[in-house]
């Protein structure tokens, strides 16, 4: 699947993007979310405050058997164009973690940090790459993640769309997958 994805990046790049423009950081994404052996579902957003910064936020909620991880985040972001289609972008966010299974709850805090490069390699088809760490804890149990994460975004029309993206994080079980839907504003 890796070297799928990445070959259908290589043949979109190197089409024209000729009308293509940059990046709305304008949206809201919902979806299912996969990691590992546990699955959920994601909704997040962006909403541009003005031409080099904006807010962005999620929830993601991930359960395997009974145990379920609920995970908020909220930060800003900084974009700045790189050519005529193409952006690159950085952001901080606060994550609030919240942790249930049989034997009770615990929650924790932490932080985000990623950049990446979002372009429209044509008009309606984007293509995304970031860079990512995610630091906290959840009641004295660290949680310290370095994710890569590739993803496609496809508009339908002015405002409907869809997103797929695939994620690998450090060791052998932290890779996995969102897909959805995506409402531009």
């Amino acid at each position: 699947m890796k070297k799928l994805f990445a070959l259908s990046a290589i043949a979109l790049l190197s089409t024209g993007a000729a009308l293509a423009e940059q990046p709305s950081y304008d949206f809201v994404e919902f979806g299912y979310a996969e990691l590992d052996e546990a699955d959920g579902f994601v909704l997040r957003g962006n909403a541009e405050i003005n031409d080099h910064f904006y807010f962005n936020g999620g929830y993601q909620i991930l359960s395997q058997d009974s145990n379920d991880l609920d995970e908020v985040k909220i930060g800003i972001g900084f974009k700045m164009p790189v050519t005529s289609n193409t952006s690159f972008f950085a952001h901080v966010d606060y994550l609030d973690w919240e942790f249930d299974n049989n034997a009770g709850s615990a929650s924790g805090d932490g932080f985000e940090i990623g950049a990446g490069v979002r372009s429209n390699v044509r008009a309606g088809t984007e293509l995304f790459a970031e860079l990512s760490r995610k630091d906290g804890d959840i009641e004295s149990v660290d949680l310290e993640e370095t994710y890569l994460t590739l993803g496609l975004r496809q508009s339908f029309n002015k405002n409907f769309g869809g997103f797929a993206e695939y994620f690998v994080g450090e060791g052998d079980d932290n890779d996995g997958f969102r897909l959805g839907i995506q409402y531009s504003f």
